[in-house]
């Protein structure tokens, strides 16, 4: 048996942020507004109507309206809310398509935001009830335009980032960003071979230049890291968005953004509303619900639905627990008073390889003393997403269900023979009679330094949390190696890497297994 390693970048780089690729012409919009903002730049705003006004309003704002690609998705929007009495309006960003300005990603959504609500507040279409909506960057402006405008009554943030870190884990550096830029950029995600581009270069500083063309600010503000930089994120804001969220986290984005956002608002958001913020976690990939709304009815769509109906129109709402989560599509959510959903620690350790197809063993207990697993790894001349050597680890058939609902963690002890080194891992769910065999689960990031090619190095790689049974008769997988796809390498030579296990370092997967 042989496993491909695959990254977050190649599972789901594709479903990443894509929900947003749409385009119209307009044509079928009621109005066309240029709004000036307060430092004089107008953006393009389109309004749609519904028979009766003036009606509650729900907005979105948005950098992705690229031409001729999913005309469907904002025209599904439009008809659902009409029909259902919203009138929805839909923004351009600054320096996106018809809307003056230069777009600076995680700049001027908030001013922005408040000053297009304060628009809506005084036409004669509204009755001053305001929604916002929108999932990962649209998440983003959704609860920005929220913090920013107190006459915001509900926001519904699907995925939503809070920042331009949410491509960091561990300090490495995610290349993420980066390709969204191409995307705005171009329409299109990167192919394979621009993607390589972006893999391959040595000095992350200068992947923009290589990928994109231009030495771009936004992501050498990524890339230097936090300090100084708060402007462009929200966590300092939480306690000025005084509106209930309706937060969705799904399972394929990689980032534990939702999660922060549905914590934060319950300990230090707007009083008023602490105890009505609800997050929902579910089976699906990125942004699936928000890009079905108006076209096929999920339960998360008409939770949607009812969320609006409820804070803008004074409609029942049932299910009102602080948590909705469900570790398969095909189950009805369970409900919860916070997350993670705490369980018995469950522990698999490392262990030697024992199979012709170099697997190795993830066992109840170390093995006596220690060994080592060698990766020879040259980030120059490797590509992650291709061939970037792993070690791979299988548990046993599993004896009974394993239910997680939060986070996993990996406890390694490593060695390498540079003193800064990435490492990454892969957790999947293997079953071999399934057409698929694996199934993706989670992932985490860690950049290292200050190691010491003769002493062991304890690491701990945290993986974003999901809901996810492994089923009895299954067996749970985990890829050890160096950094991850879609992560880019800084600074790391040519090098031998070394996974240790054994009693004497006892690297292990950790997760939570919750009663059932």
């Amino acid at each position: 048996m042989f496993f491909q390693r695959h990254g977050p970048w190649a599972i789901g780089l594709s479903l990443i942020l894509t929900l947003f690729l749409a385009a119209k012409a307009w044509a079928d919009a009621d109005r066309r507004a240029m709004l000036e903002m307060p430092d004089g730049v107008r953006l393009e705003t389109f309004i749609y109507l519904p028979d009766q006004q003036p009606s509650p309003v729900v907005l979105m704002r948005t950098p992705y309206r690229f031409p001729a690609q999913s005309e469907a998705y904002y025209d599904a929007f439009a008809d659902e809310l009409t029909r259902r009495g919203y009138t929805f309006v839909m923004q351009n960003l600054r320096g996106r398509f018809g809307s003056e300005g230069v777009f600076d990603p995680f700049e001027n959504a908030v001013e922005d935001g408040a000053a297009t609500v304060r628009w809506i507040m005084a036409q004669p279409w509204s009755n001053g009830r305001i929604g916002t909506i929108g999932g990962s960057y649209n998440g983003y402006t959704a609860l920005a335009a929220a913090a920013g405008a107190p006459e915001v009554q509900a926001v519904i943030a699907d995925d939503p980032a809070l920042d331009l870190w949410a491509g960091r884990r561990g300090d490495a550096v995610g290349l993420l960003p980066v390709l969204w830029l191409y995307l705005l950029d171009h329409g299109r995600w990167p192919d394979e071979a621009e993607k390589e581009r972006a893999n391959n270069v040595r000095d992350p500083s200068q992947i923009d230049n290589s990928l994109l063309g231009r030495d771009d600010p936004y992501w050498d503000t990524y890339i230097a890291g936090r300090t100084g930089t708060s402007d462009k994120s929200l966590r300092a804001d939480i306690d000025r968005i005084c509106a209930p969220v309706l937060v969705i986290k799904s399972k394929s984005e990689g980032w534990e953004d939702p999660v922060d956002l549905w914590k934060a608002l319950r300990q230090s958001g707007c009083p008023e509303h602490r105890a009505d913020h609800q997050l929902i976690v579910s089976a699906e990939d990125h942004t699936f619900h928000l890009n079905q709304f108006g076209k096929v009815e999920t339960d998360v769509t008409a939770r949607i639905i009812a969320w609006l109906d409820h804070w803008l129109r004074d409609g029942d709402l049932t299910d009102t627990a602080p948590v909705l989560y469900r570790p398969d599509d095909a189950e009805p959510f369970r409900t919860a008073d916070d997350w993670p959903i705490r369980g018995a620690e469950t522990s698999f350790y490392l262990g030697r390889r024992f199979s012709l197809t170099g697997n190795a063993p993830l066992l109840a207990a170390p093995d006596a003393g220690m060994k080592v697993h060698a990766l020879q790894i040259d980030p120059a001349k490797m590509s992650p997403c291709g061939d970037y050597p792993s070690q791979t680890y299988l548990t046993a058939p599993l004896e009974r269900d394993i239910l997680v609902a939060g986070p996993m963690r990996l406890d390694l002890f490593a060695r390498a023979t540079t003193p800064i080194a990435g490492f990454s891992a892969q957790v999947y769910d293997y079953d071999p009679d399934r057409a698929e065999p694996l199934e993706f689960v989670t992932f985490g990031v860690t950049h290292a330094e200050g190691l010491d090619a003769s002493l062991p190095a304890r690491l701990t790689l945290d993986m974003h949390s999901v809901s996810h049974r492994f089923k009895a008769g299954t067996r749970i997988a985990l890829s050890i190696g160096g950094t991850a796809c879609g992560y880019a390498e800084v600074d790391h030579p040519d090098a031998t890497y070394e996974i240790l296990h054994g009693t004497n370092a006892p690297s292990r997967l950790i997760m939570e297994a919750v009663a059932e």
